[in-house]
């Protein structure tokens, strides 16, 4: 009975140190929240009125599909088209480097012979192989014809396809890499 009596009594103590620290404050906090409020709050601009939208009809259906060709006489009635432009000859590539697209090739070198006459070039191509070439031979997967060959570079004329049945030229110009360049 004494123990029951005592827990009673730490229980009526314990809860009446608990209940002494909630005593209320004595100044109201209403007048607290007000200055909070007014700090917090900030004056929100209108939404802006979004003009309605107006939906276009499209009319793509009347179009060419741009999966086909362009009929023959939109061709034709382009300045400077048609077929009197230059046409390659098809399975003319009897060089193996013009298996290769001219980007992907690099220049290794340039030899000329004991009287310094004439000049070859070394090319290498993507698969690793070495390869001479000279003026007036062909290089390149687009027609292309090695024009002019000095210690530094080669130049090389080739045809690039328009996209309408014509050839256009272009002119390349393949560099040795700089910290390879010596004059002797």
């Amino acid at each position: 009975m004494k123990n029951r009596m005592f827990s009673r009594l730490v229980l009526v103590g314990v809860s009446t140190i608990i209940l002494s620290g909630c005593l209320a404050r004595p100044e109201p906090l209403e007048p607290k929240f007000q200055e909070i409020y007014k700090v917090a709050r900030k004056k929100v601009q209108p939404i802006p009125r979004v003009p309605p939208y107006k939906a276009l009809v499209y009319k793509g259906s009347l179009l060419r599909s741009p999966f086909k060709l362009p009929s023959p006489e939109f061709r034709a009635s382009l300045a400077g088209r048609g077929n009197d432009c230059w046409q390659p000859q098809l399975g003319d590539s009897s060089s193996p480097l013009q298996r290769f697209a001219i980007e992907t090739m690099s220049l290794q070198g340039i030899l000329t012979d004991p009287l310094g006459s004439e000049l070859w070039a070394l090319v290498a191509t993507p698969d690793g192989q070495v390869l001479s070439v000279s003026v007036g031979e062909y290089i390149g997967s687009n027609y292309g014809r090695v024009s002019a060959i000095d210690e530094l570079q080669i130049e090389v004329n080739e045809k690039v396809a328009d996209g309408f049945g014509c050839w256009k030229p272009r002119k390349i110009t393949m560099a040795l890499p700089q910290a390879e360049v010596t004059q002797g």
